[in-house]
């Protein structure tokens, strides 16, 4: 009977002693995952603030006690020898707070290198918005009426000019050929990717002025260029037509790849084939000093640019 007893005794101690070890650890691995979920969500805020400022470390010191209300430590390190040291503790609206000034300082660094806005206003175009001056068009004067329509009807046939306008003033009758609209705005009727770029704003033009007061023509027909100062007009156009160029006045220089050729009006025409939004590509001028000229067109509002070029 005691033998009994005593065996009872030993089970209940076994047993007590399980059920403490199981409980404890029950508590630790509780403990463990809290630690671990508490430490993955440190990590992910240190990641996100390392992010944006790029130039601090964070490190959290954490310890969790079972059954205890967990303390958390953040301590911020300087990564330079002339920062703050590195025992510095700062709390969570304090990081935030240095976070958003590094971020505001970068923003304004980078403002500081944005290219400069044009001065001058020349119109809502994006294309024109750091532009101070732009070649809206070039005027050439015909010495009859016979000129003025073989210079429209070379225009129209050889290079595929339209007729924007006209405007008779007196004994002046004004005519402006281009590809699209002047205006250096966007067209109200200008769909995108609808729209082609004849429907877009900021064409140049060629303007025909013809006086039938005038008695001295400046050009005649068959003759070289008048004067040295515009070496050419170039125009890139998906196709040009040299028949019409002859038989409405031109004088065809050379047309190997690419066509040089005198219009009726005396204006020296470069053609060349290529799409662009406008084929009025630019005008080449002859000068003796190109840092003289350069600087002169300079104080005007122009800039120098790239080459531009037409895709075939």
């Amino acid at each position: 009977k005691q033998f009994c007893i005593l065996l009872c005794l030993i089970k209940r101690y076994i047993r007590s002693c399980s059920q403490k070890r199981h409980s404890t650890q029950l508590v630790k691995q509780e403990g463990t995952i809290l630690q671990k979920r508490q430490r993955n969500s440190k990590m992910k805020v240190i990641l996100y603030l390392s992010l944006l400022t790029n130039c601090l470390a964070f490190t959290t010191l954490s310890r969790v006690v079972p059954h205890q209300q967990t303390s958390t430590t953040t301590t911020l390190f300087q990564t330079s020898s002339n920062d703050l040291p590195s025992d510095v503790t700062t709390t969570r609206r304090t990081l935030l707070q240095n976070t958003l000034t590094t971020a505001t300082t970068a923003a304004a660094a980078a403002v500081a290198f944005l290219p400069n806005q044009a001065e001058a206003a020349v119109g809502t175009l994006p294309e024109y918005a750091t532009s101070n001056a732009i070649l809206q068009g070039i005027t050439v004067d015909v010495a009859d009426k016979s000129q003025q329509d073989e210079m429209i009807a070379f225009l129209s046939n050889s290079f595929d000019f339209k007729i924007l306008r006209r405007r008779v003033t007196g004994s002046v009758t004004d005519t402006w050929m281009g590809f699209g609209p002047e205006q250096l705005s966007i067209p109200s009727d200008f769909e995108i990717p609808v729209s082609s770029f004849a429907k877009y704003g900021g064409h140049a033009s060629i303007h025909i002025r013809y006086d039938s007061k005038s008695l001295s023509p400046l050009y005649k027909r068959g003759e070289d260029a008048p004067g040295d100062n515009i070496a050419y007009l170039q125009v890139g156009v998906p196709t040009y037509r040299i028949s019409a160029m002859v038989k409405n006045g031109g004088n065809v220089l050379d047309a190997y790849g690419i066509v040089n050729v005198v219009s009726p009006s005396g204006l020296p025409m470069r053609g060349i084939v290529g799409i662009m939004p406008d084929p009025i590509m630019f005008v080449a001028i002859n000068c003796k000093n190109v840092k003289e000229s350069k600087a002169f067109y300079e104080q005007l509002g122009f800039m120098e640019q790239e080459y531009p070029y037409a895709r075939p």
